[in-house]
């Protein structure tokens, strides 16, 4: 195993495909972010604890809630449609407005949802293409 010395700047770690960030408090850098070329994070922090340990945390994982996705075409398959729903009547009422001409259905899925309560698109987009 090589030997280590402190890195003073995250320029100094040399890793590719990754950036990497110090969290500092009065000069001392208390923890470390590393994100990969896809978002995905790690961070390396200091324990609050009397202890020499570090924690290793990871993003806590999207809250998850169960939607009404209305996806299909109307316009005789020309346009693209696709809408997320909390009551499927909300759903089944759009459904009746697009008319008889629409190719749609309604699922029942499990979406992500973000923090500030809208529903990650990037994921449903990996369940439900569009």
């Amino acid at each position: 195993m090589p030997s280590f010395i402190s890195a003073k700047t995250p320029a100094e770690i040399a890793l590719k495909g990754v950036t990497v960030e110090f969290e500092k408090n009065d000069g001392n850098v208390v923890a470390v972010l590393i994100t990969d070329a896809a978002g995905r994070q790690v961070k390396i922090e200091k324990t609050e604890t009397y202890g020499t340990g570090i924690k290793v945390l990871i993003p806590e994982p999207p809250k998850k809630e169960e939607r009404f996705i209305l996806s299909g075409t109307v316009g005789g398959g020309k346009v693209k449609v696709r809408e997320v729903f909390e009551h499927e009547g909300d759903a089944e009422a759009v459904k009746t407005t697009l008319g008889y001409d629409a190719d749609v259905k309604i699922d029942k899925s499990e979406v992500d949802i973000l923090d500030d309560g809208t529903v990650s698109m990037e994921a449903l987009d990996e369940a439900i293409p569009f």
